[in-house]
């Protein structure tokens, strides 16, 4: 970030504006920027707004005329990502003064609200889109050895089992995704989150106003239509090439919502490229393998062979459950690999593993998938105990969502590298910038 005039520095006169120049485009947040004057009173002189010949530039109109003293700039932004962005810094006036000072200050905290529903959303996600590959690639040629009424059972039972995790995956999804798209929305209109909701403040427009708010909106509607095509497969089954149509048109809408996250935040930032987009989709689409194949597993796949022979229930389980090895096994080694090519995009040196809170949570985020990993291979040990291996596939469901919890608190904080680059501003002594999370409550600023 670069600030004209430079930050902590001393002007001769009084400058007509604040221009804060950022390297993506920004939007205002409203009544989220104020210029504090040496009496304590605001010296703006209008309400900040873009640049008309940059969006990656703040403008922040100031009072004519103003005295001679210290003047702290308190400013707020949404990044194109839906981070907020703020910080402080002075400007002394009037030549020959020492460096201005201070006169408020910036708190720090994370916005609890939406890394719950970032938390929940990415739960039902990886559950929806994952569950349904398992389906497929696992569930349905395990059956192939049983033949008649049987087999008609046991995929009835589990198209059923299925259908209510879908609904429930889908339900947390869209409860999920729009409570984190209106949490964003109604922090950029600087009003409350139940404001909208109840007939009072703006909510369309802050949406539309960031990047992701348009895309993340887009995603929950893709893995909506992605469940409503299931539906509609389950009805029409029985005619095969419908179930064609409805299959490649339901690939699109799953592929979309697995894009869709890394479109709305740090993958699609300006400058990524596709190769980080692809990247980050494939990270997402392993991990959704894995936790919505153990979830399918646990609830649907045990119940759905319950009523059979109990020789022939061994020799499906662990079917199953050898053919569920192999592609969790595949999945663990594409989240490994993809992994480590999103850390190198977003730390730009090693010390901020351990000095920035990205940093610190990607460590824990790799800690609990080692534990996983270790888990997984005992688990691949003893494939022909299926009580036993449903046991511990809820233990490793409960260390998987943990996982997302990280990966939730991740994608709501701003990269290592970005934050590192934005710790100051140039042209002068060191802006104090804080990055999101910002405390987002009224009163923050003290």
């Amino acid at each position: 970030m670069r600030v004209e005039p430079a930050a902590q520095s001393v002007v001769a006169r009084a400058p007509a504006r604040i221009v804060l120049h950022f390297s993506q485009e920004v939007t205002p947040v409203n009544n989220g920027t104020d210029v504090i004057g040496p009496g304590g009173a605001s010296a703006a002189g209008g309400a900040p707004h873009l640049s008309s010949k940059d969006v990656r530039a703040l403008v922040i109109p100031l009072a004519p005329r103003l005295a001679r003293g210290d003047y702290t700039v308190r400013w707020r932004v949404a990044s194109t990502d839906g981070h907020l962005v703020g910080g402080v810094f002075a400007i002394g006036v009037g030549a020959g003064r020492p460096p201005p000072q201070l006169a408020t200050t910036e708190s720090s905290s994370v916005d609890s609200g939406l890394l719950v529903a970032r938390f929940v959303y990415f739960i039902g996600l990886l559950v929806l889109v994952g569950g349904a590959l398992v389906r497929l690639a696992v569930f349905e040629p395990a059956l192939r050895s049983l033949t008649g009424e049987r087999r008609g059972d046991v995929e009835e039972s589990e198209r059923t089992g299925f259908g209510v995790l879908a609904f429930a995956a889908t339900a947390l999804v869209v409860v999920g995704g729009w409570a984190a798209v209106v949490r964003q929305a109604t922090q950029v209109a600087g009003i409350s989150f139940w404001a909208p909701l109840e007939g009072h403040g703006p909510l369309v427009a802050p949406i539309g106003a960031t990047r992701f708010g348009r895309e993340f909106g887009h995603a929950i509607n893709a893995a909506t239509v992605f469940f409503v095509l299931i539906m509609v497969g389950y009805a029409l089954r029985r005619w095969r090439p419908s179930l064609y149509v409805v299959a490649a048109v339901g690939t699109v809408a799953g592929g979309w919502a697995v894009v869709g996250p890394g479109l709305s935040g740090h993958a699609g930032d300006p400058g990524r490229g596709w190769l980080a987009l692809v990247v980050d989709a494939l990270h997402l689409a392993g991990a959704a393998v894995w936790i919505g194949g153990l979830a399918h597993l646990f609830i649907v796949a045990a119940p759905a062979t319950a009523a059979l022979p109990p020789e022939e229930r061994s020799r499906v389980r662990l079917e199953i459950a050898q053919r569920f090895s192999r592609i969790a096994l595949a999945s663990v080694a594409l989240i490994g690999v993809t992994g480590v090519g999103r850390a190198l995009w977003e730390l730009g040196a090693v010390s901020q593993i351990w000095s920035t809170a990205y940093g610190r949570t990607l460590v824990i985020k790799t800690a609990l998938l080692g534990a996983l990993v270790v888990l997984g291979y005992l688990n691949r040990k003893a494939l022909g105990d299926f009580t036993a291996l449903r046991r511990r596939v809820g233990i490793e469901l409960s260390l998987l969502v943990t996982v997302t919890a990280a990966v939730s608190l991740l994608t709501d904080l701003p990269p290592a590298n970005t934050a590192a680059s934005s710790a100051g501003a140039t042209g002068g002594t060191p802006a104090q910038v804080i990055q999101q999370p910002v405390d987002r409550s009224p009163g923050a600023v003290r």
